[in-house]
């Protein structure tokens, strides 16, 4: 065992740059069986199947773990309405001094942990809420946020514009 990588039985070589490379099958510490190069286990060059370097990567870049949940489309629709101007809906939010505040939209988790805290969050699917801003005219921030069904917010939007 090198590495915590276990030798299984050698495999048929691989030929690259006109030399015969000796290949072999091991069992990497996750339990996964791979084939590699004999040289580059016994070097450390390579030190698992793969799975080390897919969990480095997603601590590296997982700073909350949700990207995957609901809301978190929904978070990062509110910011690309209000700063993308090259979507149609730019001109409704963005285009109209509509932002999202730099404590939300600098940090997901801030913002989630906020709105799953507002009244309604429990109901929203069943009831099909969304969230909504309270005043139109002002932006996505602490304290102006709701959770609303469509036709609050087609009112809400009524009123204004």
């Amino acid at each position: 065992m090198v590495n915590g990588i276990k030798y299984l039985h050698e495999t048929e070589p691989y030929f690259v740059s006109g030399r015969n490379m000796r290949m072999a099958a091991f069992e990497c510490k996750c339990g996964n069986i791979f084939i590699a190069i004999i040289r580059s286990i016994v070097t450390g060059n390579t030190t698992s199947c793969g799975c080390y370097g897919i969990e480095s990567r997603k601590k590296r870049f997982t700073k909350h773990g949700k990207r995957s949940h609901k809301l978190y489309s929904i978070w990062s629709g509110i910011k690309t309405r209000c700063n993308n101007k090259n979507r149609d809906d730019y001109k409704y939010y963005g285009g109209r001094g509509i932002y999202m505040s730099d404590e939300f939209s600098n940090n997901f988790e801030t913002w989630f942990n906020y709105v799953i805290k507002l009244p309604n969050y429990e109901n929203r699917d069943r009831l099909k809420l969304t969230v909504d801003r309270v005043d139109n005219n002002k932006n996505y921030e602490r304290g102006n946020l709701r959770w609303a069904t469509r036709q609050q917010q087609t009112e809400n939007r009524n009123l204004g514009s």
